[in-house]
Formats: structure tokens, sequence, C-alpha cells
């Protein structure tokens, strides 16, 4: 999951469950032992969401992404499945 810094923060709390739920699925149902999201760091509201959903900030990367041909910052985030123990929505 990739969100830049032109993202709003209006649609966060529509989002959060179904990122919570999907990171879920993959980590208990597919087997994935890690889900990554990818947040541009100038956009702190939308740094909400992946903490919202569950995840753990990790770190910056510096010139880690590339959007519309320019080099891009981000903020790395991760659930993994140790992080599904105690969680509401384990099934």
């Amino acid at each position: 999951m990739a969100v830049t810094d032109e993202s709003t923060d209006g649609a966060l709390g529509l989002v959060r469950l179904p990122v919570r739920l999907a990171a879920s699925w993959a980590l208990r149902d597919v087997g994935m032992a890690r889900v990554g999201a990818w947040v541009g760091p100038g956009n702190l509201a939308t740094q909400a969401l992946p903490t919202a959903a569950g995840f753990t900030r990790e770190r910056l990367l510096r010139s880690f992404l590339s959007l519309n041909g320019r080099r891009a910052d981000a903020v790395v985030f991760s659930r993994t499945t140790q992080d599904l123990q105690g969680s509401p929505d384990t099934g």
C-alpha cells in the first residue's frame, strides 16, 4: 500500500477498517508474514491511517519512491503476524 502526499485526510475514517481487515486477512488467511504501508512524510494526517489500522511505524526511507518521474521519501509502516495476537479482527 502506498499513500502519497496528494491524499486527503477526509476519507481516512472510511478506509481505516477495510485496511485493517485486508491486512489481517493477508496475514492470517493468505499466510503472509508481513504487510507494509508506504506513506509520504509530508502528510501527517495520512500517516494516522496505518497507525489506526494496527500498523507500526518503522522509519523514513529517503528517495525510496518514484512518483511522476521524481524521487520521493516514504515513511514505512508494517503489520506482522505477531500484531494479530489480541487483535479484535483475528476471526
